[in-house]
């Protein structure tokens, strides 16, 4: 045990300030002279979600693939959606897709795919913004 987490009279186990590196499986043993009885109680600690620095200026070659990143931590693993300017982008977007890790793929960018395009990562306990800027040669 650290400074931050200690045994109260009651036989419950007390963590100030909770971090990620408290997380993980916790056994509770009980001994009288009559035997001992084991419980395990899983803890997860959940952190906000975090939008880790990258571009904040892509330049595309109109027809050229491009990728707009968006790597996020926090746990549970944050939802990561997007939108250009204030309109979400539609799923079904013909010239776009979204991967498992939030990245937005622009298949054949145009003139008309120029802007400003904000991801958001959002979890049950916060979320994270940031704007980026596209530019289409």
């Amino acid at each position: 045990m650290n400074l931050r987490t200690f045994l109260r009279s009651d036989g419950s186990l007390y963590i100030n300030r909770a971090v990620p590196e408290d997380a993980g499986i916790y056994v509770c043993t009980a001994i009288n002279v009559a035997g001992s009885m084991n419980i395990s109680v899983t803890l997860e600690v959940h952190v906000p979600p975090v939008i880790n620095p990258g571009p904040f200026h892509y330049v595309a070659t109109e027809g050229v693939a491009i990728t707009l990143s968006c790597d996020t931590t926090g746990v549970p693993k944050p939802i990561v959606s997007w939108s250009k300017g204030r309109e979400p982008l539609s799923q079904g977007r013909v010239s776009s897709q979204v991967d498992k890790d939030g990245h937005l793929h622009i298949l054949s960018p145009t003139e008309e795919d120029a802007g400003i395009y904000i991801c958001t990562a959002t979890s049950p306990v916060g979320y994270a913004s940031q704007e980026m800027q596209l530019s289409v040669n």
